[in-house]
């Protein structure tokens, strides 16, 4: 065999398997433009997933569409004031007391199925005994205390609520390493939340798709640490700023003052945590050491220093109302997914323990429709 003829063999063998994928590519977006496209995709991934947009106030945002989106394996509804769960009207029930509850992707319960998430189990709960609620879910993943501040005074505080919830450590923590006058906050681009655009598609062969690339982010399949970037220990702290406590103080002290001017009770969360001094080895893996920059230690530190902060507020404002979920949660790992998303249990749990410790709150709130209406 001459090297002509093997040559004219591997050429006609190359260009063959070069047309065969252009035919089957070109097949494949027809189906894809018709609307014939596996559910496991990464274009469904993200034409299904919540997309964000960016806040003059706060970090980024969910679109304010309502709409049914695949969060991590669950279907969801975010309302179209882009926040999860139905809408709750700006106008309040006669005779009802609302409640929102303000944070990061605890809060808004990253893992938890429509409806279950622990602030609408926790209004069940209290819609269940002698009261009558109404609660609106803000928490949104990635956003740091000074987001709820940006929220509250931006937009929330039309909705007149009679109790503000604020759960916030773990987003805030990832300030803490490095804080400083010349590292400063303004200094930063803190937002772990991905943006997104309602006509991004992505960048690559679509036959890819077919061939399984992207079933990493099938719709089946559920929020799991293990995705979570492996973790280089030697890159981690063993101190963080003295900064970071009193900027996350002056945070709360600000919603402090505006919840006073908008007439609402305002109760700060000891946020439960999985990181505890008890941790396992196995349960290490699961906490998510390389977005905050500190070792495990450190870290246990960083939130007992968000605990007391909490504390010493309490002392200056004896009307904040400390809810401690911690000191009941913390370490348990049957209630947690990773360093703090908590599991269906987990979301059970918080929302018993916060109805338990709202309700009492509630009997005594005073008819504050008159003077919100003036706001």
């Amino acid at each position: 065999m001459t090297r002509k003829l093997i040559f004219f063999r591997l050429s006609s063998l190359v260009l063959g398997l070069l047309i065969g994928l252009v035919l089957i590519e070109l097949l494949t977006r027809i189906l894809f433009f018709v609307g014939i496209c596996p559910s496991y995709t990464a274009f469904e991934f993200i034409r299904q997933s919540p997309h964000y947009v960016w806040s003059q106030f706060t970090g980024p945002t969910f679109v304010r569409k309502e709409k049914i989106y695949n969060f991590y394996g669950n279907k969801l509804r975010i309302n179209r004031y882009g926040y999860r769960g139905k809408a709750v009207s700006p106008e309040k029930k006669a005779g009802a007391s609302r409640i929102i509850f303000m944070g990061g992707s605890q809060t808004f319960d990253l893992a938890a199925k429509e409806g279950k998430d622990w602030p609408t189990l926790a209004g069940n709960l209290l819609n269940q005994s002698a009261h009558q609620v109404e609660v609106l879910n803000a928490g949104m993943p990635g956003h740091h205390s000074w987001d709820c501040l940006g929220k509250l005074y931006s937009e929330l505080y039309m909705w007149k609520p009679d109790v503000v919830v604020i759960n916030e450590a773990w987003n805030d923590i990832k300030y803490f390493q490095n804080l400083s006058p010349e590292n400063s906050l303004m200094a930063k681009n803190l937002s772990s939340t991905q943006i997104s655009n309602l006509n991004h598609s992505p960048n690559h062969l679509r036959v890819l798709d077919l061939l399984g690339w992207s079933l990493n982010y099938s719709k089946n399949t559920l929020y799991h640490p293990e995705r979570l970037p492996k973790t280089n220990q030697d890159r981690l702290k063993n101190n963080f700023s003295e900064w970071g406590p009193k900027q996350y103080a002056l945070h709360l002290e600000l919603i402090y003052h505006l919840c006073k001017r908008i007439n609402a009770k305002l109760v700060i969360m000891k946020q439960p945590r999985l990181v505890s001094e008890s941790n396992s080895a196995e349960e290490r893996k699961t906490i998510a050491y390389q977005w905050i920059g500190l070792d495990h230690t450190t870290l246990i530190k960083a939130f007992e220093a968000c605990d007391l902060e909490i504390e010493k507020l309490k002392t200056i404002y004896p009307d904040i109302s400390v809810l401690d979920a911690s000191s009941i949660m913390t370490g348990h790992k049957e209630f947690f997914i990773d360093h703090v998303h908590t599991t269906e249990l987990g979301s059970e749990k918080l929302a018993s323990i916060v109805a338990e410790r709202i309700s009492p709150l509630l009997s005594k709130l005073p008819n504050q429709n008159k003077e919100k209406e003036n706001l």
